[in-house]
């Protein structure tokens, strides 16, 4: 009965606490728009550090958590891996989906930690479309009636790929913000 009435006070679905992290990406982009837009007093470069930092947070909670249930062998994914399969006639065994899922789980987990430490374009790229892939899963494995579900996934695609173009940006003011030692010792 406890676990009964823990269910019914999460809204009854497995997984349901992990929502939050799960969305970060939607909810975290209003967030930074908002940091962006109220920061308007201070430099540009400040102004990008603190909004790109919002987004790897986001991208990274997000990626962490989804890695951490397919990890888990969440249902929602399973079924995504079967409807994908089926829909190019191919059958797949449950011990294979959940091998998929363990190595979908380590990547994703691996990635969300990996842009927490650097920068690096490529892993931005990649996950921009891992996470473009994974939003069109939905209608490739349940047909029509998953576009919608694409559409609110669209920021596990946006943010990584706007990451991806902002570490260019970010670089350019490092490099042009920063003063040399030799620069400041030669205006003294």
């Amino acid at each position: 009965t406890v676990a009964i009435e823990q269910r019914i006070s999460r809204g009854g679905a497995k997984y349901s606490e992990l929502a939050i992290p799960a969305q970060a990406t939607r909810w975290m982009a209003c967030v930074a728009l908002a940091v962006w837009i109220l920061m308007h007093s201070g430099s540009k470069g400040k102004r990008l550090e603190s909004v790109s930092w919002i987004l790897v947070i986001a991208a990274s909670l997000t990626f962490a958590t989804h890695g951490y249930e397919a990890f888990m062998g969440h249902p929602a994914f399973r079924d995504l891996l079967y409807g994908a399969f089926e829909s190019i006639s191919v059958k797949i065994s449950e011990h294979t989906v959940f091998v998929l899922l363990k190595l979908i789980g380590i990547m994703d987990v691996s990635l969300a930690l990996i842009i927490l430490f650097t920068r690096e374009k490529g892993v931005f790229l990649w996950m921009a479309i891992w996470g473009g892939m994974a939003a069109l899963s939905r209608p490739i494995a349940f047909g029509d009636v998953g576009f919608e579900d694409a559409l609110l996934r669209i920021a596990n695609f946006g943010i990584p790929m706007l990451l991806f173009f902002l570490t260019d940006l970010m670089n350019d003011f490092k490099t042009t913000n920063v003063t040399t030692y030799d620069e400041t010792t030669a205006k003294i």
